[in-house]
Order: structure tokens, then sequence, then C-alpha cells
């Protein structure tokens, strides 16, 4: 094989070699509760959630995840429904008593994100995507219901990490007795992992089929 075609296909086998790009969005961690609502009154306030404000765009794919950071374990597993709404950038009065006719997207159906552990900054309880959800960035719901059948036993309420309204947090909003609540506290610190892998470009497609073309053409000679 001559020196231009062993580099015509060592370029075309770079371009062609796929790159993962990770857009990981985490809102700033600002304190701590031990709040139930929503990762351990599992039954009894939802189904409930958190609105954001100043949320970078984002491309979320089959896959991709949605995480939050446990501080305490929770007693039972985690299992949600997990839905995705865009609303107006730091608007507390868009999610409201009829939140539940909005048009919601689910993104993730019954997954158990297990009970999350003790570990500061790993945002262990993830819920992965099976519903491709695509934002074009500033205000963002997030609503998760549960569909296991733990009862609530309000012993041992776990602890998480929560942010505050100066950079991204909007309000909590649950169900409580068939009732609608919100509050604007005690609001999770979210992460999104939004993994992009590329796809091979025109071009390397081409370079590597004129390489594969001209080594046949070498056989033959």
């Amino acid at each position: 094989m001559n020196k231009f075609l062993r580099n015509l296909l060592i370029t075309a086998g770079l371009l062609l070699t796929s790159v993962t790009n990770a857009t990981i969005i985490t809102t700033t961690v600002t304190g701590s509760t031990n709040n139930c609502i929503p990762f351990d009154c599992l039954l009894s306030y939802e189904p409930s959630g958190f609105v954001y404000k100043n949320i970078s765009a984002l491309n979320l794919d089959v896959g991709d995840t949605i995480s939050f950071d446990m501080l305490i374990p929770n007693q039972e597993d985690i299992i949600f429904d997990v839905y995705l709404l865009a609303t107006p950038n730091g608007d507390a009065s868009f999610v409201n008593p009829s939140y539940l006719s909005l048009p919601w997207t689910k993104v993730s159906s019954a997954f158990n994100a297990g009970r999350g552990d003790s570990i500061s900054g790993n945002f262990d309880l993830t819920f992965i995507l099976d519903q491709a959800f695509s934002f074009a960035g500033g205000g963002l719901a997030i609503m998760l219901d549960y569909v296991g059948s733990d009862p609530d036993t309000y012993t041992n309420v776990p602890s998480w990490a929560t942010t505050d309204g100066s950079s991204f947090a909007v309000e909590q909003f649950y169900t409580a007795n068939g009732s609608y609540g919100d509050r604007a506290s005690i609001i999770a610190a979210v992460r999104f992992n939004d993994e992009v892998t590329g796809v091979p470009e025109p071009l390397s497609v081409g370079l590597f089929g004129l390489a594969l073309i001209s080594m046949c053409r070498l056989r033959k000679r």
C-alpha cells in the first residue's frame, strides 16, 4: 500500500470516529432540606415538582439523564414517571392549580432510581430518559409522579440538595389531599446530562469510500 493511500485511510478513519460531547447543566447548590416532598411523601403529595428559570437550551435524547443530589438516602425505592414542560422564564403563575392539564411531555416512564446515597455533589438519584425532549432555553418545569406502592411512613425523611431563587429556582408545586399547593422555596438542585454523539459528516464518508475504491484498484493491478 503506497504512502498516500495509507494516509488517506488514516484520515478517513479519524474523521469517521464518533465523538461524544456531554452538555451538563447543573443548577447551583445553595443548601439542603429534610422535607419529604417529593422524594419521600410518595403517595400523599403526588404529583409534585419544581419550576426553574435561566436553564440553557437542551436537546435531550433517549438515554440522557436527569439527576438530583440525595444527601440522606430514602427508605424505599423512588420510582417516578418524569415529565418536562417549557415555561415562561421566571413565571411562578404558569404552573397553577390546573397544572395537570398542561402539555407535559413524559420523558421517563416508571423509572426506578433507587434510594440515593449520602455523598454530596454526585447527583446520584438519576432518571434515564425514554423519550426525547427539545428545549430552547429559559423556564423549565419538572413533574414527578410516583408509580410505586410503598406507603408513606414519614420516618427517616431523606435529605437532598436545594437551589435558591437568585439563579435558577422559581417554585415547588404539589397536590396535598386533593388541593394544589406551591411555595418559592425547597427547590431541588438538578442536573441535566445531554450527551450528543457526533455523526460522521459527508466529507469523512466520501474520503473513506475513496480510500476503499483506491485499495480495490491497487489489488486488481
